[in-house]
């Protein structure tokens, strides 16, 4: 088969849509030598990226940056001359000219479920087009039960056209835990001491509760405050601004530390260096920044429904709600108790295990050759 991937989330700061395109091809290039890949990407810096692809891979750069213009207008021409047999996008796909097997991947319907929280260009794009998407796949791939409830729920899919592969932990959480100085330089550069600090990981979006995250640092005891910083790690958005301003409202300016966007091999020492993780989101497809926590060793407090459940089964601290005292609770126990944080670092070890890349990409390598059968079939 010859098959093209959609790589433009990689080196374009796209949080958990990166880290599943990475991974899905770190693990496709592991277990996959017989078929030819292609994987098109927009950044340049992602071909120093994927420079270790084995001979059945290559990559090619497509232009312009614009996703919407590349979809419309450069896609089905540059596809229509590779001729793939099989193409895997996320969310969106182009136009395709010939009969080409559709594979794609949806990790969530934020778009659908929080409309007020994305940009109006973008919510109207997706929610008109993803409907024709779902009905154009051969396959949808999501990350999570979750997930695949809510397709249906929302767009009436018939069940058995939905497959679920969960996502994974990088190679760059597995080479970390003797490199000292590596940690000590990540951690003089955002001022931050080894033990000392509560963590988030993830976009600054509104549904992920941030503003709640920090009332609840605020109304921690004086002790745990004056002990422990508030770090959020993220790519700055149009919610930087208001939290910024929630953090000088409430006089926290000297406790709570904005990072901006990490890189990928910084970020495993962020999460090694800090006491706790927390993650106040109530929706995610997954939440990949929870098993990177539980990967490294930091304890983690979640919300206990979407896929966070499904995800960190008992080795997290799981709240009902995220309320700004539910976070108090939360945040306190674990800082507060080491028994249970002991407990919960070794369940972590253990949970993350489950979730491997190269189980997603031997389910994801199966969807590929049902598809392309099944479009062998319809040409005879």
């Amino acid at each position: 088969m010859k098959i093209g991937i959609d790589g433009h989330s990689i080196c374009n700061q796209r949080s958990g849509d990166e880290s599943y395109t990475l991974g899905l091809i770190k693990g496709l290039s592991l277990i996959d030598k017989n078929n030819n890949y292609t994987v098109y990407i927009t950044n340049d810096r992602a071909l120093d990226v994927l420079n270790y692809l084995p001979n059945n891979f290559r990559v090619k750069i497509v232009r312009p940056h614009n996703r919407w213009i590349r979809l419309l207008f450069c896609y089905p021409y540059i596809l229509l001359k590779d001729n793939n047999d099989i193409v895997h996008f996320q969310y969106i796909a182009p136009l395709l000219f010939r009969k080409t097997g559709l594979v794609l991947t949806i990790h969530d319907i934020s778009y659908r479920v929080f409309p007020h929280y994305f940009g109006f260009v973008e919510r109207v794009c997706l929610r008109k087009a993803t409907p024709l998407m779902i009905k154009r796949a051969h396959k949808i791939i999501t990350v999570s039960q979750f997930s695949k409830r809510q397709i249906i729920e929302y767009y009436r899919v018939n069940q058995e056209k939905i497959i679920v592969t969960y996502n994974a932990v990088g190679d760059n959480f597995k080479k970390i835990d003797n490199n000292i100085s590596m940690q000590r330089i990540v951690l003089n550069k955002y001022g931050l001491t080894k033990g000392r600090y509560i963590l988030y990981v993830g976009t600054l979006s509104r549904r992920k509760n941030l503003h709640l995250l920090i009332q609840a640092y605020k109304k921690l005891p004086r002790s745990l405050r004056e002990g422990y910083k508030l770090v959020i790690c993220g790519k700055k958005s149009r919610v930087y601004s208001e939290l910024v301003s929630l953090v000088k409202d409430l006089r926290l300016e000297d406790k709570v530390k904005f990072t901006g966007y990490v890189s990928s091999e910084q970020l495993p020492f962020l999460y090694t260096g800090s006491a706790i993780f927390i993650y106040p989101s109530t929706y995610e497809g997954f939440g990949i920044p929870a098993i990177e926590a539980m990967q490294t060793g930091t304890p983690v407090v979640c919300y206990a429904g979407s896929s966070l459940a499904e995800v960190s089964g008992d080795a997290a601290v799981t709240l009902k709600e995220i309320t700004v005292d539910s976070l108090v609770q939360g945040i306190t126990l674990l800082l507060t108790n080491p028994t249970i944080r002991a407990k919960l670092i070794e369940k972590g070890y253990k949970r993350v295990q489950l979730f491997r890349w190269e189980n997603t990409a031997q389910i994801t390598l199966s969807v590929y050759e049902e598809v392309f059968t099944k479009i062998r079939k319809q040409k005879e």
